[in-house]
């Protein structure tokens, strides 16, 4: 085991079994190598050679600019389509991160690739259907309305794909220009996502578009490379305290080391006891959360009144279940398309925390104090009411 994977799968459980913030997975071409797509500058001296037999001089990068610039979407799709859609299964890392994301352990993740791998190895185990699972694609979703779809609350887990998709959509990002920098709307939702704990997997960095957007502060940054943190990355882990915890692995090594210490230590003991029926439950526990009906059953009562209430207070004792009763009775059972959900665990520097929160998920700005935090709140999603 490697220790700093060790140490990872520790902040991952406690942010699992505390309902806190999970990291972010961010997914390079690194992390497809091993299931055989090649490495983008392979795509483009293989493509030059069959598309581009008049022009055998000069550098591959603005040849290769140049043949992509003038094919329309559908050849490129074409073009990539062998590359991409091998006759192999996707790798061991990928059977491991699917497990992992089924278990609750992410919600999101970020990848540049075109390939379909993931949702592959979701639907290999029975994960990938629509209540599962969100795919939000570049080209094929509208920009200004990605970040209201990565905060809805179901499916859980969302993937999006930032440079497009072979399967679902004729547009890619693959050269110098496309590549230079993000719309507006695509830039502050990578900036947004990126403030939070991030994993960055088999990414190189070479990108401008995503080093202009990469937020520069905000939470961990954990970068898995075999050949270590690339210099356009270094660059931001000082401000996010983040220098000494990258992990010199391959993307298959990785997920295999962190599968087994997030899923297989877990099953050694064969003679476990019963789930303890007093943990604190979460929104993934919706299934399970049992014993509350009637509370659940007066909230919604409540919620519904006309003209509607502006506060509900959920009191209790110390330890008597009132989060749980929040996230798994309550959170997880609002209709999405009448409501937006929105917890946050109020500390004793709450002026602090609370705007900090909200503008980490892109519902206040950075700046904001706490009034104009929640003003920007109740604001944030117009066609529903935020709870």
């Amino acid at each position: 085991m490697i220790p700093r994977v060790k140490n990872l799968a520790a902040q991952m459980r406690m942010k699992k079994e505390q309902g806190e913030e999970k990291f972010v997975l961010l997914l390079g071409a690194g992390a497809s190598i091993s299931s055989g797509v090649p490495p983008t500058s392979t795509i483009m001296a293989d493509l030059l050679k069959q598309y581009d037999n008049e022009n055998t001089g000069g550098d591959t990068a603005q040849r290769f600019d140049q043949l992509w610039n003038r094919t329309p979407n559908t050849m490129r799709r074409g073009f990539l389509q062998p590359y991409l859609k091998l006759p192999n299964p996707p790798s061991t890392g990928y059977e491991k991160l699917a497990e992992l994301i089924r278990a609750g352990y992410f919600d999101l993740a970020v990848t540049f690739n075109f390939d379909d791998l993931l949702e592959t190895s979701l639907k290999k185990i029975g994960f990938g259907g629509v209540d599962d699972i969100k795919s939000l694609i570049r080209g094929e979703t509208i920009p200004e309305t990605m970040q209201t779809l990565v905060d809805a609350r179901e499916p859980r887990f969302k993937l999006l794909k930032l440079h497009g998709s072979l399967n679902s959509a004729d547009y890619f990002l693959f050269d110098a220009a496309e590549m230079h920098k993000y719309p507006e709307p695509i830039e502050a939702l990578f900036k947004n996502v990126t403030k939070r704990d991030i994993i960055v997997c088999g990414y190189a960095f070479n990108d401008n578009c995503v080093t202009q957007a990469f937020a520069a502060r905000g939470g961990s940054v954990v970068c898995v490379n075999p050949s270590g943190v690339p210099r356009n990355l270094s660059v931001f882990l000082k401000d996010r305290k983040s220098e000494d915890i990258d992990i010199k692995a391959d993307f298959d090594t990785f997920f295999s080391e962190l599968h087994h210490e997030l899923l297989e230590s877990e099953q050694v003991d064969t003679e476990k006891p019963p789930p303890n029926p007093f943990k604190s439950y979460e929104e993934a526990d919706k299934v399970s959360f049992r014993g509350r009906d009637d509370s659940v059953e007066y909230f919604f009562k409540f919620l519904e009144w006309n003209p509607a209430p502006r506060v509900i207070v959920i009191a209790g004792p110390n330890k008597a279940g009132k989060t749980s009763l929040v996230r798994a009775g309550l959170l997880s059972r609002l209709d999405p398309n009448k409501y937006l959900g929105v917890y946050l665990r109020c500390r004793k520097d709450l002026e602090t925390h609370i705007p900090s929160d909200l503008a980490r998920m892109g519902m206040a700005r950075d700046d904001d104090d706490l009034p104009s935090a929640l003003k920007h709140l109740g604001t944030s999603s117009p066609d529903r009411r935020v709870i």
